[in-house]
C-alpha cells in the first residue's frame, strides 16, 4: 500500500527556509481552519503547517477542512491499490478551491 502525503503551502507573507514540503497524512492529529488557512498539526511537530492558504485572491470556502477529510478518505482508499505514493494538494482554479490528488511522479514531472 502506498502512503498518502499532503502538500504544505507557505503564505505569501511568510519566508521559510523550505518553501515546499510534504506531511505524511497519517501523522496529522489536528486540523484548524478559517477562510484564510487550513492548518494541520503533526503528532511531534513543534509548529503547525498550512496545507491550504490563499496567496492572494479568493478566500477558502467554509468547511474546506471537512472537504480535506473527505478527499483524504478517498485518497487513502485509492492508495490501497497503488504502488506509488499519493499527494493531496489544495488548488484554486477557475474561481474554485478544491483538493486534488496526484501521484508523486505527476508532481515531479510537472
Amino acid at each position: 500500500m502506498a502512503d498518502v502525503w499532503v502538500k504544505r503551502q507557505t503564505p505569501h507573507n511568510v519566508t521559510r527556509t523550505y518553501e515546499n514540503g510534504l506531511i505524511r497524512a497519517d501523522s496529522i492529529n489536528r486540523l484548524e481552519a478559517n477562510n484564510r488557512a487550513v492548518v494541520a498539526s503533526q503528532l511531534d511537530a513543534e509548529e503547525p503547517y498550512e496545507i491550504a492558504c490563499p496567496q492572494i485572491g479568493k478566500p477558502l470556502p467554509e468547511g474546506f477542512h471537512l472537504a480535506f477529510l473527505a478527499a483524504l478518505s478517498t485518497t487513502r482508499f485509492r492508495a490501497r491499490g497503488s504502488d506509488e505514493d499519493l499527494v493531496l494538494v489544495a488548488e484554486h482554479a477557475e474561481d474554485t478551491w478544491r483538493w486534488s490528488t496526484y501521484t508523486a511522479s505527476e508532481l515531479w514531472n510537472s
